[in-house]
């Protein structure tokens, strides 16, 4: 998401879940290196802005990748040490920081966007979340969450950070998702527990939701 300066700019973006590498450094490590669990769109994110959660409460979640993410992350980043017990090592730490979109290799990232709208879409509970008893020790994306909420917060903390809000920003919060994911089958509470793959169709293009009447999808620069 980083944006080069002065060559080209994205005029919407619509983040569906996550972004999951927000921070892998976070993701992976395990043993002393663990790192708490995220509050998305919390008080205590400071001058975050631009949550819109209508009636649901800022939630936590860890930040760690569960399941067959955990194999997916060691072989996309080569090192397949990702979640290994007992710990990770400060090398593999460090590298898989400089691979996340909060450092970018370069230990300068901006995340300043003022020509780009940006709308992020975060998983707040399941559809079948309530069955889950198990997720801890054995992981079904089918009603266990992930850490695509948590993730993405680390991200959306880092652009309100940067202390210039873009245009138009906002993060959505987004309930009963079909599977750990499943923005698109989900219920957007701020919207009227407007479908979530409406919700983001209208914030793309505009439509009928009273809460939505401007398409961000439009020349801005």
């Amino acid at each position: 998401m980083t944006a080069l300066q002065g060559s080209w700019w994205w005029d919407n973006v619509e983040l569906l879940a996550g972004p999951q590498f927000s921070d892998i450094d976070q993701g992976c490590a395990t043993g002393p290196n663990i790192y708490n669990p995220v509050t998305v769109c919390g008080q205590n994110n400071g001058n975050q802005w631009g949550c819109k959660l209508g009636s649901d409460a800022p939630w936590s979640a860890m930040p760690q990748y569960v399941g067959a993410s955990v194999g997916w992350v060691g072989g996309w980043t080569n090192d397949n040490t990702c979640a290994n017990s007992p710990a990770t090592s400060s090398q593999s730490n460090l590298r898989w920081l400089q691979q996340s979109i909060v450092d970018d290799g370069t230990n300068s990232p901006v995340f300043s966007y003022p020509h780009t709208a940006m709308s992020g879409w975060v998983c707040r509970t399941l559809q079948s979340q309530e069955s889950a008893t198990q997720c801890g020790e054995y992981y079904d994306q089918s009603y266990c969450p992930n850490n695509s909420s948590s993730q993405g917060q680390i991200f959306y903390a880092a652009v309100t950070a940067n202390g210039a809000q873009p245009s138009n920003y906002s993060v959505y919060s987004v309930d009963l998702c079909n599977k750990a994911e499943g923005i698109a089958g989900g219920n957007v509470t701020y919207l009227g527990s407007e479908k979530g793959f409406v919700a983001v169709k209208q914030d793309m293009a505009g439509g009928s939701s009273g809460q939505l009447p401007v398409a961000q999808c439009a020349h801005v620069h």
